[in-house]
């Protein structure tokens, strides 16, 4: 699944492709994405302007000057793909935008649990889709104290409490995974035991995880590519995604890199540098 660091990638580029372009003309191929499409609804915003990209936690948004904001979320194996020549269709593409007549931004999800919504600009924030998500993790207000005062009211596991959408936003599998090796935690930890000093160097983790997973354009697994098709290479510097049964990569440890489920996930660190 997409992200934070892939969506954000994503929107930069999208940002960079549609800001200030007309949207001429949105064809529907499917309804039957995680949520239903209102096709009514999206074929409104035909021959709008777009006038700003964002994202927020896992979801784009597409604002345009016809007072409608485009949703959309990525789901499990989504991405949106731009193109400039002649558009051909392919069978899991399923909403596709014509940009200034000659431009193409694809919305192709082979398993079909990303969605898209239309929703009025000054209501955006207040969706259902949004109106519960927790913290942006990047943000100055996401901070120490901010995490204590959480996590003392916390008594389950630290991964699960991280991949909580309505406590931070935008974080999952893989950026856990990562960040809490990076603050020498283990995934096994109990939320309200982490002290003061796990705590500050959690909140620095992740922020320091997110920001050379967004400089290296994401993680590429699976499917995941930018809209003009490059590839992400944080993949390529994972400590402990996905690396069972490697060597850690603390020069000072002898251990191998263990694979445990919580709650259904997988989860991934070093039993001797991640201590419970």
């Amino acid at each position: 699944m997409p992200e934070l660091p892939e969506v954000e990638t994503t929107k930069k580029e999208l940002k960079l492709i549609l800001l200030n372009k007309n949207i001429n003309k949105i064809l529907v191929n499917t309804n039957s994405l995680r949520v239903p499409i209102k096709k009514n609804k999206i074929k409104k915003l035909e021959g709008s302007k777009v006038v700003k990209v964002s994202r927020r936690g896992k979801y784009l948004l597409i604002a345009t000057n016809k007072n409608y904001t485009l949703l959309i979320h990525l789901g499990m194996s989504g991405r949106l793909i731009y193109k400039k020549k002649k558009y051909i269709s392919n069978k899991h593409d399923h909403v596709v935008f014509i940009i200034d007549k000659n431009l193409f931004i694809i919305l192709n999800d082979p398993r079909k649990f990303g969605l898209i919504d239309a929703i009025m600009n000054e209501k955006v924030f207040n969706c259902n889709y949004l109106k519960n998500l927790g913290i942006e993790p990047l943000t100055n207000n996401f901070c120490s104290e901010y995490l204590k005062k959480i996590l003392v009211r916390s008594k389950t596991k630290i991964k699960n409490f991280l991949l909580n959408q309505k406590i931070i936003a935008g974080l999952g599998n893989i950026y856990v995974s990562e960040s809490l090796y990076d603050a020498n935690i283990s995934p096994l930890k109990i939320s309200n035991t982490l002290n003061k000093k796990q705590i500050f160097k959690l909140c620095q983790s992740i922020k320091k995880v997110l920001i050379k997973a967004i400089n290296s354009k994401g993680s590429s697994i699976n499917n995941y590519k930018s809209p003009s098709g490059l590839l992400g290479n944080f993949q390529d510097k994972f400590k402990v995604y996905d690396r069972e049964g490697k060597n850690c990569k603390n020069k000072n440890c002898n251990k191998k890199i263990t694979k445990v489920v919580i709650s259904g996930r997988s989860s991934y660190y070093c039993k001797k540098c991640q201590k419970i």
